[in-house]
């Protein structure tokens, strides 16, 4: 698998937080890349690391704790837990 395109779009995600910051849809784009990070590192521990996978559900779970429609100051602590997770798991890969 190649993951080129949907980092490409993770990091065009990162750009949209990052040119608006007062825009309250962060936590909708927020989701959005998380979604597609988790999918990625599921599809990378899937392939690689097969002892792995309650790590991946792990993240996946995280990403979905992040509510789309809730301001993002508000729940920072799920997007906090999203990239601890994501990391630990990065970590374990790695």
């Amino acid at each position: 698998f190649n993951v080129k395109a949907d980092l490409d779009q993770v990091k065009a995600y990162a750009a949209k937080i990052t040119e608006d910051r007062t825009d309250v849809s962060h936590a909708d784009t927020i989701r959005k890349a998380t979604d597609l990070l988790s999918m990625v590192l599921q599809n990378i521990q899937q392939a690689k690391y097969p002892g792995l996978a309650g790590d991946a559900e792990a993240v996946k779970t995280a990403s979905s704790a992040i509510n789309p429609d809730t301001l993002t100051l508000d729940q920072r602590e799920a997007v906090k837990s999203f990239f601890s997770k994501a990391a630990d798991l990065l970590q374990k890969m790695n």
